[in-house]
């Protein structure tokens, strides 16, 4: 018998006592055991409706990560942008990651010093639009105002420039 996805048998193969659906993605863990439903059919069929709805909201998931906005922005601050200290030199640095075709790539990283603090988040930004080939267009431009001013603030912060 083939298990829709997401679906094991609990504890093991052998001696199953329920129906697990797991998904690490949504964070879900579901157990389905045979006496609460009475029986091995009833219980695969509340399994079943489960792994469809997983399969649903992971869809919803990813059309939402796939949305312009969403690639860029992390509710109102911009997504993958961080204060790093050089512990060596003693400087603060600006890093910006991004995720391209699914990987994990370096937008870039600049040094604070004696430097102002939103021209260098505009030119990672800038940087991001261009490796995701987005134009800036109205919405983007009013996040990305938001979102400058929440991030120089925590960077005058943080670094005291």
């Amino acid at each position: 018998m083939k298990l829709p996805r997401y679906t094991m048998l609990f504890p093991n193969k052998e001696n199953p006592l329920a129906y697990r659906v797991q998904c690490k993605l949504i964070g879900l863990n579901q157990y389905f055991f045979y006496k609460k439903y009475g029986s091995k059919g009833k219980a695969l069929d509340a399994a079943k409706n489960c792994s469809k709805s997983v399969l649903e909201r992971l869809n919803a998931k990813n059309l939402r990560d796939e949305l312009l906005i969403n690639i860029l922005f992390d509710g109102d601050s911009i997504r993958g942008l961080s204060i790093i200290n050089n512990k060596r030199t003693n400087h603060y640095n600006l890093v910006m990651r991004t995720r391209v075709n699914g990987k994990l790539v370096l937008v870039g990283e600049r040094r604070l010093k004696s430097r102002n603090p939103s021209y260098v988040v505009e030119e990672l930004f800038m940087q991001a639009l261009w490796m995701h080939e987005i134009e800036m267009d109205r919405e983007i431009k009013d996040l990305y105002l938001v979102a400058r001013t929440k991030m120089v603030d925590k960077i005058i912060v943080k670094c005291g420039s």
